[in-house]
């Protein structure tokens, strides 16, 4: 997995699996991209790593359901009620990875 020349260790992915920290802020530390830090946490990538530490669990959902901040029961018009995403930053498209997304 990587960014550029930029590889990641088999230390950094295990703190990718332990760590509480979003997606977002993951890919800015170990300077991969958002998906790749998905794709490490859901089992998608490097699965053969710590199998011991559990994966999150991928979200099942149709392939023509268009997820995005605006669809989401927290979104207040402008903004999410939690204080993230910052889709100016992040795009709509960070619903995808939002554990609190709720249609």
């Amino acid at each position: 997995m990587s960014r550029g020349h930029r590889k990641l260790t088999d230390e950094q992915i295990t703190e990718i699996l332990l760590t509480t920290t979003s997606d977002s802020l993951a890919s800015r530390l170990y300077g991969v991209s958002r998906q790749a830090v998905n794709n490490i946490r859901t089992g998608k990538s490097f699965r053969e790593i710590r199998p011991d530490i559990p994966r999150r669990k991928l979200r099942v959902k149709p392939k023509d359901l268009n997820i995005s901040c605006l669809k989401c029961a927290h979104w207040d018009q402008e903004r999410c009620s939690f204080g993230f995403p910052d889709p100016v930053s992040e795009g709509m498209q960070a619903a995808e990875d939002c554990a609190m997304y709720q249609l």
